[in-house]
């Protein structure tokens, strides 16, 4: 590879990681921002109504109900294990006078490999509650996560789980409503703010590299003329 070459190639990768780093603190900053403005709000306070995309939320999952989805790893568009990377379990949404009334509805939870086992458990606790009267309440599980609005695939999955389980697509709107709760640490955007940082700071050593090629490539041309 001749020097103009290599410079070119070391321009694109610092820029590659100049651009990812200012993504990765562009949206660590915002999520910063939310939280110390707006903090966590009580899931278990909030009608599902009140759900809304990109509000941060804390509570605890009192029943859960078997996954509708899952995310995998995949080479060349071909599954390459038969392990999930992360789940969509289905819970419950509502404040306590919309579970006294039966007007709660269900929404997604998305999370990964270290939560499997305590929501499986769940699962298993609402399944023995439901089914054995002298069962005791389900262990809730804790947890803060970010709301987000579900895309159209997202949606299509969880119809397609209700529908499965003898919904039909008339009652569909009185079963399920269209977000996802996805695991959000309260000091998430810290290590978003490392990325972000670390990534700008590689691509700019990587930068200053490829000016200093630059610059002596020059010095040598003037030399030689």
């Amino acid at each position: 590879m001749d020097n103009k070459n290599q410079n070119t190639h070391l321009y694109i990768v610092a820029a590659v990681f100049i651009i990812v780093g200012a993504v990765f603190l562009f949206r660590s900053l915002k999520d910063k921002a939310l939280v110390e403005d707006e903090g966590f709000t009580d899931f278990n306070e909030l009608s599902y109504t009140e759900l809304e995309d990109g509000m941060l939320v804390e509570g605890e999952f009192i029943e859960a109900y078997d996954p509708f989805a899952e995310t995998y790893e995949t080479r060349y568009g071909i599954r390459f294990s038969d392990d999930s990377e992360q789940l969509y379990y289905v819970v419950p949404a509502g404040n306590e006078e919309e579970y006294e009334t039966l007007e709660y509805r269900y929404i997604g939870f998305l999370c990964g490999q270290t939560w499997f086992d305590r929501m499986d458990d769940l699962i298993d606790e609402t399944d023995e509650y439901y089914s054995d009267e002298f069962a005791t309440d389900p262990v809730p599980v804790s947890f803060t996560a970010k709301v987000r609005d579900m895309t159209d695939e997202e949606i299509g999955w969880m119809e397609e789980y209700f529908i499965s389980s003898g919904i039909s697509e008339d009652e569909m709107d009185y079963y399920m409503h269209p977000v996802v709760l996805e695991v959000y640490s309260k000091e998430g955007y810290k290590a978003g703010l490392w990325v972000g940082f670390g990534a700008v700071a590689i691509g700019g050593v990587i930068l200053v590299i490829a000016l200093v090629l630059r610059a002596k490539k020059k010095k040598e041309e003037d030399v030689y003329y």
